[in-house]
């Protein structure tokens, strides 16, 4: 799995944000009937049928703080986002790209 890397939270945060606006703007275009009455927030697809559900979200991922002071989150990928392009999803996004590496967040033996 591939995530994007950053060395400073805000431009974590600014990466995520821009996921979430290339996406709402493609919905908007191609697939108004998946966007809240309020339209911040998409309806999710059921796996199996890929219909549309009743689940809403307003995120792709949260940013999370590695041992190592850096910031990091999943790449979306092909199968997570169709029938979304992949290219509209990271558009913009300038972030390193690592693979995960389970280092970042260590298991505390003694919990």
């Amino acid at each position: 799995m591939l995530f994007y890397v950053f060395n400073v939270e805000e431009d974590a945060n600014a990466a995520a944000q821009l996921i979430i606006d290339n996406v709402r703007n493609w919905v908007s275009n191609n697939l108004p009937e998946a966007l809240s009455a309020d339209g911040n927030k998409l309806r999710g697809r059921n796996a199996a049928t890929n219909e549309l559900v009743d689940v809403y979200t307003t995120r792709w991922a949260v940013p999370v703080q590695t041992v190592d002071n850096r910031w990091v989150f999943l790449k979306p990928t092909l199968e997570k986002t169709t029938p979304i392009p992949l290219a509209v999803f990271i558009a913009g996004i300038t972030a390193a790209e690592e693979e995960y590496n389970p280092a970042w967040f260590p298991v505390d033996d003694a919990e």
